[in-house]
């Protein structure tokens, strides 16, 4: 399985997520303050970890 990584503003980065088929109920502040979040896709059961990097605005995800 290929790694996702996904750069961006917030608003980019939920728009390509959601393409992706995730759903982003997990992604907010909280979730960034501590550098993680999990994000579940519509037909598979269980969660796909991301780690979150934040800078000046611009986002970075990468799964583990």
């Amino acid at each position: 399985m290929e790694k996702v990584v996904i750069k961006g503003t917030k608003t980019e980065v939920i728009e390509a997520m959601k393409e992706k088929g995730y759903k982003m109920e997990g992604f907010n502040d909280i979730s960034t303050e501590a550098g993680y979040f999990y994000a579940y896709k519509e037909d598979y059961q269980g969660a796909d970890y991301f780690t979150i990097f934040e800078s000046r605005g611009l986002y970075t995800l990468i799964q583990y």
